[in-house]
């Protein structure tokens, strides 16, 4: 007679609690289960499996025989909390399985009571991250960060799948807690980038940059008034965006707003001329390792360069070759522009730089409004803290 497999349930929720054996222990484990049969009884409760998964697979694969231990719990967190807690005294987990199983130990003990609970005996009181923190031989302090990062993992695996979550907690990827939290906060957002990131395919900076695009504003059409005066600040393209950091508010464009190539800013060229009058000034904002580039920018706009400010920010910046404390506001004109007053400006400014990221003193437009007295007169590519009431503005950020 064939011998029937006994009914059991697999629950979903039950099973991503245990970690998956790598794909040599599953294999190391058919074979000694074929050679020596199974010999522990499956555990379940109430018809479900809490424990023996690779052994019941394996059983289904080769119709062995297997025993079955039914155990009395009240509710299904009483489950799970069986399962964690089971599953944490395998000896073969990763550090990340280990902390996963911490976390949901500490969710699953707050479930069940409410929130944070205390213990008291003998007139000590323990905060629940103090009660599995002692039965884990860990800090209540690691039990909280675990809670954390087990609730990110959980995040991942809700957008990409549970293979991901698996990834993650095998170690496959080297990510640190610190990384698994920050591709969970793409998820929301950004849902199909988080299995690319998640499984090493790209780097969270590349990621970030990406739902910067991704979330950008079109820039309205350009106005068609005429202009004497143009004052911008382009969107520059660099190729080293760096690392993006939480408290960073000053980094590499990449990271704050969508940047434009060469090519883009030269393709605004027929806009911009008609919106040019034939004798006009423009002041461009140019980072030093970008002056030779900027130059078929200023051409393709209808314009030619006459001279520059430069503006001394006091403090230092990263540079490869020097430490960069300068920024280039360059003079071009169209026709015939020069200012309307007399007066000489000093080509450098020395003030100090903002902490918000691109934000150019307003020192300079005062400059600009006082050498040209008249004209109407707009800034390209504005911020929305720089909108002034003798100012059109024209961007994607304004309004």
């Amino acid at each position: 007679m064939t011998y029937q497999i006994p009914k059991i349930i697999i629950d979903k929720e039950f099973r991503a609690l245990i970690p998956p054996l790598r794909s040599q222990e599953i294999e190391q484990l058919e074979q000694n289960i074929l050679a020596q049969g199974i010999r522990d009884p499956l555990v379940v409760w109430q018809g479900l499996l809490l424990d023996g998964h690779n052994r019941f697979d394996i059983a289904q694969k080769h119709l062995l025989e297997f025993k079955i231990a039914e155990i009395d719990l009240p509710d299904r967190n009483a489950a799970k909390l069986w399962i964690i807690k089971n599953q944490l005294g395998r000896r073969n987990l990763t550090p990340q399985q280990m902390s996963y199983l911490r976390g949901k130990w500490y969710e699953r003990e707050k479930q069940n009571y409410g929130g944070d609970r205390k213990s008291s005996g003998q007139n000590v009181h323990l905060k629940t991250s103090e009660i599995v923190a002692s039965q884990t031989g860990v800090v209540a302090r690691t039990v909280r960060r675990d809670a954390e990062y087990a609730h990110a993992v959980d995040k991942i695996a809700e957008v990409a799948g549970s293979e991901v979550r698996d990834t993650i907690l095998s170690a496959e990827v080297q990510l640190s807690k610190k990384d698994v939290k920050k591709i969970a906060g793409l998820a929301d957002d950004a849902p199909e980038l988080v299995a690319d990131v998640a499984a090493g395919k790209m780097s969270i900076p590349q990621a970030k940059r990406e739902l910067v695009k991704r979330q950008r504003v079109d820039s309205p059409s350009l106005p068609s008034d005429k202009y004497r005066i143009i004052y911008a600040d382009p969107p520059w393209s660099y190729g080293n965006a760096g690392v993006i950091g939480k408290t960073d508010n000053y980094g590499h464009v990449g990271r704050h707003y969508p940047s434009m190539s060469i090519a883009e800013l030269c393709a605004m060229g027929p806009k911009i001329r008609e919106m040019t009058e034939h004798n006009a000034v423009l002041f461009l904002w140019v980072t030093s390792p970008l002056l030779e580039e900027c130059f078929p920018v200023i051409e393709a706009w209808g314009f030619q360069y006459k001279t520059s400010f430069v503006w001394d920010k006091i403090k230092h910046n990263f540079g490869h070759y020097n430490s960069v404390r300068h920024e280039f506001l360059l003079i071009c004109t169209r026709g015939s522009c020069t200012p309307d007053t007399k007066k000489l400006v000093d080509s450098v400014q020395s003030i100090p730089k903002s902490s918000i990221h691109s934000q150019k003193p307003e020192e300079f437009r005062a400059i600009i409004d006082m050498l040209y007295t008249h004209g109407k007169r707009i800034e390209l590519f504005a911020r929305i803290e720089a909108k002034r009431d003798n100012w059109d503005t024209w961007g994607n950020e304004p309004g």
